[in-house]
């Protein structure tokens, strides 16, 4: 029998629908550098369907040279300058992340008529929330201010959260990941996938799954659950800890690839369009979510 909690009302919330509640308006944020053109997948249907992507400009999908030809294609005939572009297969769309070489408003016009354009919106910012611990002399104070039936751990659970990098290799952690991805491609993460713990999300999975028995930390709320790490945020050298549209939608891609009964989202920030599709997804197919 599956047995979790997560009673702490006042650090989650149970959402039982999308988290951004955004209508397609999304072009009149006229602050954003950075946009994303929403394509239809734009492969023969032979090549479309159910793979691991992990799109990061390489071969390592099905028409992955075809569909960075398409996306240049598509920059070169609206004069965009093209960051970054990537395939969400769960809703059957190719994005490319842009800015705008020449008048914005009358491209974004022209792209909204193009046939296999979905939609034209901002690359939004996220970021990570967290409690100030200032004042807590001693932590073991936060976790006895409330008792669990030990019966009720997490037995058979999978919980998903996407937040900065989880320490795989930490004791109290280690055993309870069974999956960790990485969706983050920024100038901080040069060279190969990262692999080190960041704070923010080593501590959410701590709070979530560290293991009962515990010589280093606090045990977590759902000691017996997996955990599927995914990073769709990461760290910067203030120690602030930030997501975007691009890093969150390919983690919420692999979420609904990869299924999970809960998935913790502790992040805040503006209307999504892409987002909203993609948590809707999510919740359709049965994955209660919470978030901060």
């Amino acid at each position: 029998m599956k047995k979790v909690i997560f009673s702490i009302t006042i650090y989650f919330l149970s959402c039982s629908n999308a988290i951004w509640a955004a209508d397609k308006e999304v072009a009149q944020n006229t602050e954003a550098n950075e946009w994303v053109v929403v394509l239809d997948d734009p492969r023969p249907k032979r090549l479309q369907g159910w793979q691991r992507t992990g799109y990061r400009g390489g071969n390592n999908y099905r028409g992955a040279v075809e569909l960075k030809r398409f996306g240049g294609r598509i920059a070169k005939d609206y004069n965009l300058a093209l960051k970054d572009q990537w395939l969400i297969e769960s809703l059957g769309v190719y994005c490319l992340i842009v800015s705008f070489n020449g008048d914005k408003d009358k491209t974004i016009e022209a792209l909204e008529k193009v046939g296999g354009v979905q939609w034209v919106q901002p690359s939004n910012d996220f970021k990570l929330l967290s409690a100030s611990t200032d004042g807590i002399e001693d932590a073991s104070a936060i976790s006895n201010s409330f008792v669990l039936d030990p019966s009720i751990n997490g037995e058979g659970v999978t919980i998903a959260i996407i937040d900065s990098a989880v320490d795989r290799a930490h004791p109290d952690l280690a055993s309870a990941i069974e999956l960790s991805e990485n969706f983050v491609i920024s100038k901080s993460d040069v060279g190969p996938l990262r692999t080190q713990g960041e704070a923010h999300g080593t501590a959410m999975a701590g709070v979530i799954v560290a293991q009962k028995g515990s010589t280093l930390g606090l045990a977590g709320i759902a000691p017996r659950a997996k955990l599927r790490a995914y990073r769709g945020c990461w760290e910067n050298a203030n120690g602030q800890t930030n997501c975007n549209t691009l890093s969150l939608a390919r983690a919420l891609d692999a979420v609904v690839k990869n299924g999970a009964d809960i998935l913790n989202l502790s992040l805040s920030g503006p209307k999504d369009f892409l987002l909203d599709q993609l948590v809707s997804r999510v919740v359709s197919n049965g994955t209660v979510i919470v978030t901060a």
